[in-house]
């Protein structure tokens, strides 16, 4: 028999465009999607977290850029489709490059559009390098992903369950200093969604950033504070 959902789906989707969702929408959206995941890859749960992660990003980052309307669609669809879409992404990578990354830019993502104002140049610039802030953080957590996947560890995840909301709002300087962490989740919620301790989900949280941090050095160079390209 299945259970009765634990929240208002139509109510929840109205917060989260307003960006006050609560913790149990994002747990009960990984619970939906675990076994759509599963079936559709038949990867082991490494491969659906992955898949999870990718599709969690893609929602805050569709929200970040003004494009959900909860009139139009409640969160779970939205989240099943981009899902389901990450699934055919990779069967279809898996069989025409089977030896390489699965790293690339986001097909979704369309051209910005020209504006014809005196700071075009401006906003172009801006646009091109919130894009590059994206591009390079997914290329370092993609990485951190696949030795998550090797090591059995839930780095990645619990860095970005920890840091989403900065993450959404392409802010990365989380990767290079320490702030008042008031506004983020605790590290209790962290484990809450990972299915984990406590003390588990912050052990994972702090590795995951060092290993980022060490990723970016890697492709991308030194962190440099103020100037670095991580901050929006």
């Amino acid at each position: 028999m299945t259970s009765a959902p634990s929240l208002s789906w139509e109510a929840e989707s109205v917060a989260f465009a307003e960006h006050r969702e609560s913790e149990t929408c994002w747990i009960e959206l990984a619970r939906m999607l675990r076994p759509l995941v599963a079936v559709r890859l038949g990867d082991t749960r490494a491969e659906c977290e992955d898949v999870l992660s990718e599709t969690f990003l893609a929602l805050l980052e569709l929200r970040a850029r003004g494009g959900y309307d909860p009139e139009r669609a409640a969160v779970p669809v939205i989240a099943r489709t981009i899902a389901e879409r990450r699934c055919l992404d990779r069967l279809r990578h898996s069989y025409r490059h089977p030896t390489r990354s699965l790293d690339r830019v986001d097909p979704e993502a369309g051209p910005h559009p020209v504006d014809p104002t005196p700071s075009v140049e401006r906003r172009v610039v801006e646009a091109a390098a919130r894009e590059a802030r994206r591009e390079a953080f997914r290329i370092a957590f993609r990485e951190l992903q696949r030795a998550d996947r090797a090591y059995g560890s839930c780095r990645a995840l619990a860095v970005f369950y920890r840091y989403r909301f900065r993450i959404e709002e392409d802010d990365y300087s989380f990767l290079i200093e320490s702030r008042p962490d008031a506004d983020l989740p605790g590290w209790g919620e962290v484990a809450a969604q990972l299915g984990v301790t406590e003390e588990a989900a912050r052990q994972n949280g702090s590795r995951g950033l060092r290993a980022l941090r060490a990723l970016w050095r890697d492709h991308f160079g030194e962190l440099t504070g103020e100037q670095s390209p991580l901050r929006p």
